[in-house]
């Protein structure tokens, strides 16, 4: 991990979870700041211990979650953590919200969750969460970790992930068109007219099926449709749409 990162001595680096220390025992010695961030106060206690003579380590007894990163003014940081898998989604989720103070992530994540980060239209592992992570972020399949590498060894093999913020898309609105996204998965096996149709999430005004796209797509499934496709859906389908 720490090869692959490219760590610099100007670096502000935030760490989700720092265990026995381990990883922050690496990451220390090369940057300018470190900030843990802990649920577990015995952890904190044990890596304080372990990196007692750093002076540039800073911890947070907090969940991540609920609090967020600890984010420096005016500073752009690197997110750096093996992360419990359950909240693999929800920390996607933290990164984007901060996605203005943070320069990339690398997350160790479960292989079967990386590669939904990183799927296309051709993949089976392509879902809403890789068009959702996909919209926000520059998405990289970095490398797979073995189960064999861990003690306890654990049921599931792992994967390093790359995520940089790359900014908004101009004119959508997100609710909308997240909408729109989840209606076309939730009907994955609907074509992409009935699926609209018949969404739980917004409602359509019927003349949507006039659109020449539509005449076009409309027996197409929506998991057959990439990101930018989807942005082109949405910017025909939007004086048509509204949320339920």
């Amino acid at each position: 991990m720490i090869q692959t990162i490219k760590l610099e001595s100007q670096n502000y680096v935030i760490e989700i979870g720092c265990g026995h220390g381990i990883l922050s025992q690496a990451l220390a010695p090369y940057i300018k700041r470190l900030d843990i961030i802990e649920i577990d106060l015995e952890c904190i206690k044990k890596t304080k211990a372990l990196l007692q003579g750093y002076s540039n380590v800073y911890y947070y007894h907090d969940d991540v979650i609920k609090k967020g990163f600890p984010i420096q003014p005016n500073i752009k940081h690197r997110i750096i953590a093996n992360i419990p898998y359950y909240i693999s989604a929800p920390i996607i989720k933290t990164i984007i919200y901060h996605q203005e103070h943070i320069s990339d992530a690398h997350l160790m994540v479960q292989k079967e969750f990386g590669k939904k980060l990183v799927a296309t239209p051709a993949d089976s592992e392509y879902t809403s969460l890789s068009v959702y992570a996909q919209f926000y972020l520059e998405t990289q399949y970095l490398f797979s970790i073995s189960r064999n590498c861990f003690k306890p060894r654990p049921k599931v093999d792992s994967a390093l992930i790359k995520c940089q913020p790359k900014g908004l898309y101009p004119n959508v609105n997100q609710p909308l068109f997240f909408a729109m996204v989840r209606s076309l998965f939730w009907g994955r096996r609907k074509p992409l007219q009935s699926a609209l149709l018949k969404s739980p999430y917004l409602s359509l005004n019927p003349k949507f099926k006039e659109l020449n796209f539509i005449k076009k797509n409309g027996q197409r499934r929506g998991h057959t449709l990439g990101l930018c496709e989807f942005l082109q859906l949405y910017q025909y389908l939007r004086p048509y749409i509204s949320l339920h």
